[in-house]
């Protein structure tokens, strides 16, 4: 059964929706590894992130964010994103780190996206490794995870310091689990997610509750894309049982 059969039997429900527009052959009974961005995917930062980009306005000389310009910037790509930020290019890297590191003092506010933890739970019962491929900081993971009591879900964390370098982070973590690209999908929330997937070779799989909005991300050509963890949910019950009915016929 392949992800287009899959999707059949919930797209009446408002399931889980197939963007077949990538390279990448979506089945999800190959799959072995499922990585997960950090922020906005399975950490609900961006109430946090907001105020402190805020907070750095005035230092950073950009545009306080209203809610319109944070309406328009959730419908930009990632680089987009940046490039309306109206600061300079040499001043970006300090920005991100500030960013990050008011983040982690902030840690305590953080939540997790709701529901997030039953799909995680699901997908480790169904047989599934799990990972963490993050441009946040390992030091800010490690303590969320340990705070939510979720250490024992992931095999691998990779924390990379730049923006748009998930692509070899996402390859790292493939090349150690010793899987072939279609057995590895990435969760993500942004734009930046959908092309680091694209590069590294596996499956893509968007999510609408975070930063990029929906139109952002259909966009970007995602292979799959979830406007809830429910349907995720959905979708790794049905592959499962999929799985389970192939090998009873085998």
């Amino acid at each position: 059964m392949n992800a287009h059969h899959v999707l059949a039997s919930t797209a009446a429900a408002g399931g889980p929706q197939s963007l077949p527009t990538s390279a990448v052959s979506v089945n999800p009974q190959h799959l072995r590894l499922i990585l997960f961005d950090f922020d906005g995917t399975l950490a609900d930062s961006f109430q946090a992130v907001v105020e402190i980009l805020d907070r750095l306005s005035e230092r950073f000389g950009y545009p306080r964010l209203t809610p319109e310009r944070i309406a328009r910037l959730r419908d930009c790509d990632s680089r987009m994103v940046l490039q309306n930020s109206n600061v300079p290019t040499w001043q970006r890297p300090w920005l991100i780190y500030c960013l990050k590191r008011e983040l982690r003092a902030d840690l305590h506010r953080l939540q997790p996206i709701q529901g997030i933890e039953d799909v995680l739970r699901e997908l480790r019962s169904a047989g599934y490794r799990l990972g963490i491929v993050t441009s946040n900081q390992r030091s800010t993971v490690d303590r969320f995870l340990t705070l939510m009591g979720w250490r024992h879900y992931f095999t691998w964390i990779d924390a990379s310091l730049r923006l748009f370098s998930k692509d070899r982070a996402i390859s790292r973590v493939r090349r150690q689990a010793g899987l072939q690209r279609e057995a590895v999908a990435y969760v993500g929330d942004e734009t930046r997610d959908v092309e680091a997937a694209r590069r590294s070779g596996v499956v893509s799989l968007s999510v609408a509750w975070g930063f990029n909005s929906e139109r952002a991300l259909r966009n970007s050509q995602p292979d799959m894309l979830f406007q809830h963890p429910q349907e995720l949910l959905t979708w790794v019950r049905s592959t499962a049982a999929a799985s389970e009915k192939s090998q009873t016929h085998a």
